[in-house]
């Protein structure tokens, strides 16, 4: 009874130990959708919509500046969309959310935001001793060559 005992147990560890490694697969797979889904939800919320929108009537850093300098609270806003850009890229630099999926459902509206949010980078890297928005800089041009990419297939 011992040797079975003893047995089985051998058996059930091994199960274990093979299914661990698929269980830990499955269970990240799930976290990276809902960490997607997670960004996505606030990503259209109403405060970084209207963000995004505003960011889109900036033509120049000199405009970022007048709108920090003017209406602080609009700025604010843009601000915001912005950060949320830029948390939304690290995530996807770092792989905690799919590229691919990414660019597919937000690289259009990441794209033309990033080439806006440059003017609004730019006028707050002026006046700051360290750079804003590190990872929106870094993915932007990679969103940008991709929507390119897309308008022309």
């Amino acid at each position: 009874m011992e040797t079975f005992t003893s047995i089985a147990s051998f058996v059930f560890a091994s199960a274990a130990l093979t299914l661990s490694p698929v269980t830990y697969r499955q269970r990240s797979e799930q976290d990276r959708r809902d960490l997607f889904l997670t960004m996505h939800e606030r990503l259209i919320a109403s405060d970084v919509q209207r963000g995004r929108r505003l960011l889109h009537e900036v033509g120049s850093e000199h405009e970022a500046a007048l709108l920090r300098t003017n209406d602080p609270e609009r700025y604010q806003e843009v601000n915001r969309a912005i950060a949320m850009l830029d948390v939304f890229a690290m995530y996807i630099q770092r792989g905690y959310i799919n590229r691919e999926t990414a660019l597919e459902e937000w690289g259009h509206a990441f794209a033309r935001a990033y080439e806006k949010a440059t003017f609004v980078i730019d006028d707050r890297a002026a006046n700051q001793t360290w750079v804003p928005w590190p990872h929106l800089r870094a993915f932007g041009p990679e969103a940008v060559r991709w929507h390119e990419a897309q308008l022309r297939s």
